[in-house]
């Protein structure tokens, strides 16, 4: 029974944060005009050994990109950023297969409205998991960072299984190619990235 409720209240924490976000954004979204609902942002090229500085909950913290795979930024850390929606740790020996990224690829180039269905699994406590993931291009923002002001495309990933659930907000700027703002939230933890600075090399 205590677990049931725990369940319960995990997916009940869930589906209020999705539906504060989706208020919040769906504002934004509203104002958009039609030109810009009809503008599209393919994946701009990032180079092997770009740094982008970040402060993350009032850390700095460097994500230098170490190998670029198709959709996929790797990091100096091993985690692999596919399409700005999921991010693959070593540490709980995270992978997607290749059909998956194939539905995440399907996002670009970026326009607001446009959908992914995908999945991905990892290892916990030595017990597997699988996650189901929903990716959407939700609005198109202006936003001002320690880096500068930068127009992006919003991208809301879902995430989650019976036992725990995420989201991730990417605002992704075409000018840098990254995510010049992240917004991170799962049942176990949050965070909240502001691009400082890039280094191209």
């Amino acid at each position: 029974m205590k677990k049931i409720a725990i369940l319960l209240a995990a997916g009940l924490a869930a589906a209020t944060l999705s539906a504060c976000a989706t208020d919040e954004l769906a504002e934004s979204r509203a104002t958009l005009t039609a030109d810009q609902l009809k503008k599209e942002a393919a994946m701009t090229p990032v180079a092997v050994g770009t740094v982008f500085n970040f402060k993350i909950n009032d850390r700095d913290v460097p994500i230098t990109i170490t190998k670029v795979d198709g959709i996929s930024l790797i990091d100096q850390n091993g985690r692999d950023f596919v399409g700005f929606t999921v991010g693959l740790g070593r540490e709980m020996s995270e992978t997607m297969e290749a059909s998956d990224r194939a539905k995440v690829a399907t996002l670009f180039p970026l326009k607001v409205g446009k959908k992914a269905s995908f999945s991905h699994s990892g290892v916990a406590n030595s017990r597997p998991w699988t996650n189901s993931d929903t990716a959407e291009v939700v609005t198109i923002e202006k936003v001002t960072m320690p880096a500068g002001t930068f127009e992006t495309f919003v991208i809301r990933t879902d995430m989650g299984n019976p036992n725990w659930w995420g989201q991730n907000t990417c605002w992704y700027a075409p000018e840098v190619g990254y995510c010049v703002k992240r917004k991170w939230r799962s049942a176990t933890s949050a965070s909240d990235w502001e691009l400082v600075s890039v280094k191209t090399p």
